[in-house]
């Protein structure tokens, strides 16, 4: 999935298409770049979420 698809489903997709669409490894690969694409509210609320590695690699950059 590239990253721009990926944003549309973190940013507008509901509950269905956040359970079929969410994979772990990607999320954790793409988050530095997808943390950017998406507004500040939904960032916040996914990074409230993620572990926390992936958190402190996706704020550094």
């Amino acid at each position: 999935m590239s990253r721009c698809r990926y944003r549309i489903v973190l940013a507008e997709g509901m509950h269905d298409a956040l359970v079929q669409y969410r994979n772990q490894d990607l999320l954790i690969n793409m988050w530095p770049a997808l943390r950017t694409l998406i507004s500040c509210d939904i960032r916040d609320a996914w990074e409230s979420i993620v572990p926390e590695p992936t958190h402190s690699t996706a704020t550094a950059t």
